[in-house]
C-alpha cells in the first residue's frame, strides 16, 4: 500500500510539472529608492548702513543646507553695481546726485564680468558664512540726505 501511495504522488508531481503548475519562477530584482531634494536657506541682510569713515562688512550665510553630492551653488550679484564693481548710491529725491562705493570680496573687487560673491556645497545644518562682502567708504560730493541702491543677489547651480 505504501508503494502504491508513493507511486501515485510521484505521478501527480510529474503531471503538475508537465502542465506548468509546478514550475519555479526565475528570480528578478526590485530597486527600492528614496529621493531627497536639495534644500538650503540663504540669509542676506535686507539693509546695510554704510559707515562714513571706514569700510562696512556684510555677511551672507546659509542654514539648513542639504545638497546632492557634487552639487555647488554660487551666489552672484545680478544688478545694482556697474561693470567696474562700483555701487552708485542715488540721493533720495534727486537721482542726479550720487555717491559711489566699492564692493570687494576677500580683498578683490567684484565685477559684473564675474559677479560671484560666494558659493557653497554639501550638508551643514548650522548657520554658516559663505561670503563676507566689504563696502568701501562712500565717495563723492556728500550733500545732505539719504542715498541708496538696491543690490539683487541670485543663487544658482555652478
Amino acid at each position: 500500500m505504501m508503494n502504491k501511495l508513493l507511486g501515485g504522488v510521484t505521478i501527480g508531481m510529474i503531471t503538475l510539472g508537465i502542465c506548468g503548475l509546478g514550475t519555479i519562477a526565475s528570480a528578478d530584482t526590485t530597486a527600492v529608492e528614496y529621493d531627497v531634494d536639495s534644500t538650503y536657506t540663504l540669509i542676506i541682510p535686507q539693509r546695510v548702513e554704510l559707515n562714513a569713515d571706514t569700510v562696512t562688512n556684510m555677511s551672507i550665510k546659509t542654514v539648513n543646507r542639504n545638497l546632492d553630492p557634487g552639487q555647488s551653488i554660487g551666489v552672484s550679484i545680478t544688478s545694482g553695481m556697474d561693470s567696474d564693481g562700483q555701487i552708485k548710491l542715488e540721493r533720495n529725491g534727486s537721482s542726479s546726485d550720487t555717491l559711489t562705493s566699492s564692493l570687494n570680496v576677500n580683498g578683490s573687487p567684484v565685477l559684473m564680468s564675474d559677479p560671484i560673491v560666494g558659493s557653497f556645497s554639501g550638508y551643514e545644518v548650522a548657520e554658516t558664512e559663505i561670503a563676507s562682502i566689504e563696502f568701501g567708504v562712500p565717495q563723492g560730493n556728500k550733500l545732505a540726505g539719504g542715498y541708496s541702491q538696491t543690490l539683487v543677489f541670485t543663487a544658482s547651480p555652478q
